[in-house]
C-alpha cells in the first residue's frame, strides 16, 4: 500500500520522532497526576498486571509527551491524583493511543 502524496516526508537522512501526546489537567491543583501505562492484552484492553507508572506531573494543566518507537501497538494509560500521606484518588477510565509522528511542537516537551 504506497502512502499518500499528501504526508510530510522528513528531510534525507532525518528520523521522525513518534509518540503519544497526552494533555492532562488536575481536578485539585493541591494533588500531583500520576500517569500509568499499559500495554495492550492483544484483545485491544490494557494489560493491567503490567501497568507501571510512567509519570508525576505537578497539579496543574500539564501537556505529556510519550516518545515510543512507530511499532503501531497500543498503549493504554490512565491517570488519578496523588500526594504523599493522602489516599490516592479515583482511577480514570483507562483510554488507548498508538504512536503518530509528532509535530515539531510536541517533540522537545
Amino acid at each position: 500500500m504506497a502512502l499518500p502524496g499528501a504526508l510530510p516526508r522528513p528531510p534525507r537522512g532525518e528520523r521522525q520522532p513518534y509518540g503519544v501526546v497526552l494533555s492532562m489537567e488536575a481536578g485539585d491543583p493541591f494533588y500531583e497526576i500520576e500517569v500509568l501505562r499499559a500495554p495492550d492484552d492483544g484483545t485491544g484492553s490494557p494489560s493491567t498486571a503490567s501497568a507501571e507508572s510512567f509519570a508525576v506531573l505537578a497539579g496543574t494543566a500539564e501537556i505529556l509527551t510519550d516518545f515510543q518507537p512507530n511499532d503501531r501497538a497500543f498503549r493504554h494509560y490512565l491517570a488519578r491524583h496523588v500526594k504523599q500521606g493522602y489516599p490516592n484518588g479515583p482511577d480514570t477510565s483507562w483510554f488507548r493511543a498508538s504512536p503518530v509522528v509528532l509535530p515539531g511542537r510536541f517533540r522537545n516537551v
